[in-house]
């Protein structure tokens, strides 16, 4: 019970009130964007700056320690509304074509650019926390849109340009409060390598945004362009709906699992295209819906992005911005490819049906190559002769505490929490294998595997293929895969790699190893 009650403990969600001041920027491009050149938060700028971050990520230094260039963007922010202000007002010197130019670019830059920041603070807490933190700041950015939006222009631009220092103040205040609490999650561990071995790595989670990427592109075919009422609108309900799946998900045993908020997202992805599609772009309720579908795909990808980088180390702006470019070139070219295709089809209904079933069948086939791809293939040609850790980049260089596991007893010359080298063969066999025991009943125990995920989990960190585990057993190739699926669920994981480090790295194992 004791073990029961610190899981629980662990799953308790960390949340403060300036978590949820990205919303504050939500409100703040609402109130800019009427004032900004056209197209202006659509344009090349909003590819340009993740580029930049990711060109530039290893001379980034975390945001605690940069403080100035935190308070900086904020002041841009807040120069930038004020000279759109001025120039809606028919000031001279703000109504210069240059100076209007400008100021709405400078404006889609610092949105984009408080978008990485504030990723940065989101990857320092955990999945659940992460999820309520980024959907509660779109929730909060659509109730201020529509509190502030019946009062005047001026009082609105007075207001407009507070926010993104208001937006600094609290990013700066959570970012404190996470320094205290040491909830900084795992250390940068790619420092030290290229780009391009950090964009190739195992577990650089191309899969999923690739995915989101199709649908973006799926939704720029659809054109579902929205007024700024409508588009803050349909923020609220997706932060809404999240807010809602994660504390649901939070209080079952199981937690949070990026792998079922994604089984969520994709068919409301799917469904709205379709509904989009049957509709017409011209039906603002089948844009709405969209529109959410949109909004949930992104929040759930920030969710996934930001536990990556918490627990595996990796570096959140490279994480975020590759995203970012992703999806914002695939929704370009998914307009792009659309306004062509009209043209040539002379807007004939049933090409364009026909056109956007394709897309809607080509998401659902990119959703299968993720889900439907059995996790349990990474182990199918594998052999039981050579344990997990000899692949790992982490054999031997950690250990594993004071962690203690059911029926499992220490090898001679295992001792201090680390692995010896000096052993050979059948005593460093059977050393190598008790580790290998306690380091996967921790790591169950952390992540509330049953007794037979336990088992499957072990004889895996092993080395054992499908075929092995399944005679081992006595279970059938099907159960095996079941398990392996629910281990992979459970754990949050998507590639072998990611199972890799939370076996051999003490940071990750968690509660696990907290004793009794």
């Amino acid at each position: 019970m004791g073990k029961r009650k610190k899981r629980e403990a662990g799953r308790a969600l960390v949340l403060h009130p300036a978590f949820f001041g990205f919303g504050l920027l939500l409100a703040w491009k609402a109130f800019v964007v009427p004032f900004a050149a056209p197209k202006v938060f659509s344009s090349s700028l909003q590819i340009l700056v993740p580029v930049v971050a990711v060109l530039l990520w290893k001379h980034l230094h975390p945001l605690e320690r940069r403080p100035g260039v935190l308070w900086g963007i904020g002041g841009a922010g807040t120069a930038a509304a004020l000279l759109l202000g001025f120039a809606s007002a028919g000031q001279p010197f703000a109504a210069l074509p240059f100076v209007f130019e400008l100021a709405s670019y400078a404006s889609s830059a610092v949105y984009t650019l408080f978008f990485l920041l504030w990723c940065e603070l989101y990857a320092k807490l955990d999945i659940a926390s992460a999820g309520v933190a980024v959907a509660g700041s779109y929730l909060l950015g659509s109730a201020l849109y529509f509190g502030l939006g019946p009062l005047d222009a001026s009082m609105l631009l007075g207001i407009g340009m507070a926010l993104p220092l208001a937006s600094s103040a609290m990013l700066s205040c959570g970012l404190g409060y996470l320094v205290r609490a040491a909830g900084s999650g795992a250390p940068n561990r790619w420092r030290g390598e290229s780009l391009a071995s950090l964009l190739h790595s195992r577990i650089f989670p191309w899969r999923i945004i690739f995915v989101i990427g199709v649908f973006y592109f799926a939704a720029g075919v659809s054109r579902a362009v929205l007024s700024t009422s409508l588009d803050l609108l349909s923020v609220g309900c997706a932060g809404g709906l999240v807010v809602a799946l994660v504390a649901l998900s939070s209080v079952r045993s199981s937690g949070v699992s990026i792998y079922r908020m994604m089984g969520i997202a994709l068919p409301v992805m799917a469904v709205s295209l379709l509904v989009g599609v049957i509709a017409g772009d011209g039906d603002a309720a089948a844009r709405v819906l969209i529109s959410v579908a949109q909004t949930v795909g992104m929040i759930v990808l920030v969710m996934l992005l930001c536990d990556s980088s918490h627990r595996f180390g990796l570096p959140v702006v490279v994480l975020v911005a590759a995203a970012r470019i992703v999806t914002t070139v695939a929704f370009l070219a998914g307009g792009y490819t659309s306004g062509m295709t009209l043209e040539l089809a002379n807007r004939t209904l049933g090409t364009e049906l026909l056109y956007a079933v394709a897309i809607v069948a080509f998401g659902v086939a990119t959703a299968y190559w993720l889900y439907g791809v059995n996790a349990a293939n990474e182990f199918a040609v594998q052999e039981g002769d050579a344990p997990s850790s000899a692949r790992s980049p982490l054999r031997g260089a950690v250990g594993f505490g004071d962690c203690e596991a059911k029926g499992s007893a220490r090898a001679e010359g295992v001792q201090e929490g680390q692995l010896p080298r000096a052993l050979t063969g059948d005593q460093a066999s059977e050393a190598l294998r008790t580790y290998i025991e306690l380091r996967s009943h921790a790591l169950a125990e952390s992540y509330g595997l049953s007794p037979r995920e336990t088992d499957v989990l072990v004889l895996l960190a092993w080395g054992k293929s499908i075929h092995a585990v399944e005679e081992t057993l006595v279970l059938s190739t099907n159960t095996i895969k079941t398990h392996v699926r629910h281990i992979y669920s459970k754990l949050g994981i998507h590639s072998r790699a990611e199972l890799d480090m939370l076996l051999y790295d003490d940071s990750l194992i968690g509660a696990g190893c907290s004793g009794e």
